[in-house]
């Protein structure tokens, strides 16, 4: 380390042509701990790098010269980028080597289907896989990717992963994005995905949100055909639709959140997201056919109790009362429901709920108000449902225009005076 380095005339193809062949690589440096080799051959030359560890080196082979053809061979210049790559990746594999066992893709989606799996056990009272447990292991576990060391993986990984997606629907692939973005989290292992062109995928989902946005008759019809199907399963509804707030929402709600004197729900954000600077709850102002379901459900109850709850049985236990818990609670009667409501091949579903109630919010009220009031970002909103915010704008400018002469319309227009 302390000599001195002889360095020798590499940059060129003629000045490598003048040095005599030789076992030994001639060697220049790269920086002060990393140096670009030439090993001289009888025709042609190889590239090598060292760098130094401890007292000494760690030397690779890093490809050809360009010494008789350029076909597959290395510049200098390109010699030396190869050789600092090898040098940069061999140092990270040493210091995560150092840190305890290497965790690859793998590692870290097993880990986080435990933690789903423990999650969604412990909220269900009984041992069961999460849909992250089936996601993951389908279509990551079997994957090319899994087997990625963790301080290796590339965005290119990522995106030749997704790019085996296109057969899954969107939300599919949307949700299996977020449990490996998740997954590699929990490993501090962070990988930052280009920008995708999302003009195909904003048309996608405004056209996958118009399908879902219900007229409020539709609403009503949905929720009389729910309260005679099942009244615990018409109160969710009545419930989902009334706040616009998510099922994982929902069902955490208790007795104590309801206030019936001044027909308020108080609905806990959700889990989604960052919690910095979150509001731990939103108020909804209840109708009063919502509200006197409510009352009649609340009453003798204690505060700490699940506001909404369903007949539980099953495995020969007597029949008992418990909080709804999953979405899949809903699949069965939804379906029954929309039946009943005449809307069998609508492909409606209960988030339609949600939608509804954003874009019905949109056209009253300004995109910030619909974002607080369903516990959204104001991005979502206008990602989303661009379509009815533009339409929203265009109505709220056209009350607030101005005339400056008689309408020819009809239309209840006011001319300007003048002073």
């Amino acid at each position: 380390m302390a000599r001195k380095l002889k360095e020798a005339e590499l940059t060129t193809r003629n000045a490598r042509t003048k040095l005599p062949a030789q076992a030994k690589p001639y060697w220049r440096r790269v920086d002060a701990e990393i140096h670009i080799g030439y090993r001289k051959g009888k025709r042609s030359g190889v590239w090598v790098v060292r760098w130094a560890i401890g007292n000494g080196y760690r030397q690779e082979t890093v490809g050809n010269a360009d010494d008789v053809t350029s076909v597959g061979t290395l510049t200098h210049d390109q010699a030396v980028r190869r050789g600092v790559e090898i040098v940069e990746q061999a140092r990270k594999d040493e210091a995560a080597a150092a840190a305890g066992p290497i965790e690859t893709v793998e590692s870290a989606v097993r880990s986080y289907i435990e933690m789903r799996d423990a999650r969604d056990s412990r909220r269900r009272g009984r041992t069961v896989k999460s849909d992250a447990h089936t996601r993951l292991t389908r279509h990551v576990l079997s994957h090319k990717i899994a087997a990625v060391k963790l301080h290796n993986l590339t965005p290119a990984d990522v995106l030749a992963w997704q790019g085996g997606l296109t057969s899954l629907k969107e939300t599919t692939q949307v949700r299996l994005w977020s449990d490996l973005r998740a997954a590699l989290l929990a490993k501090d292992c962070k990988v930052k995905l280009p920008k995708r062109d999302d003009g195909d995928r904003d048309e996608y989902v405004e056209t996958a949100r118009e399908g879902q946005i219900l007229t409020d008759a539709q609403v009503f019809a949905i929720v009389a055909k729910a309260l005679e199907y099942d009244r615990d399963f018409g109160r969710l509804v009545s419930v989902l639709a009334a706040t616009g707030a998510r099922l994982s929402q929902v069902v955490r709600l208790k007795v104590s959140d309801f206030q019936p004197d001044i027909s308020r729900l108080t609905v806990p954000t959700s889990r989604k997201g960052s919690q910095r600077n979150k509001l731990p709850s939103i108020n909804v102002v209840l109708a009063p056919t919502v509200r006197d379901m409510l009352i009649e459900i609340t009453k003798g109850r204690g505060p700490a109790d699940p506001l909404l709850e369903r007949n539980r049985a099953g495995n020969g236990r007597p029949l008992t009362r418990g909080a709804w818990k999953t979405a899949s609670e809903m699949t069965k009667p939804w379906a029954a429901v929309l039946e009943a409501a005449g809307m069998k091949d609508s492909g409606i579903v209960p988030y339609a709920l949600r939608h509804s109630s954003i874009v019905r919010w949109l056209r009253g009220t300004t995109p910030l108000d619909a974002a607080k009031q369903h516990d959204t970002s104001l991005s979502m909103i206008e990602r989303h449902y661009g379509k009815f915010v533009r339409s929203s704008a265009d109505d709220l400018a056209a009350r607030m225009a101005i005339s400056f002469g008689p309408a020819t319309d009809g239309s209840n227009v006011h001319q300007l005076r003048t002073a």
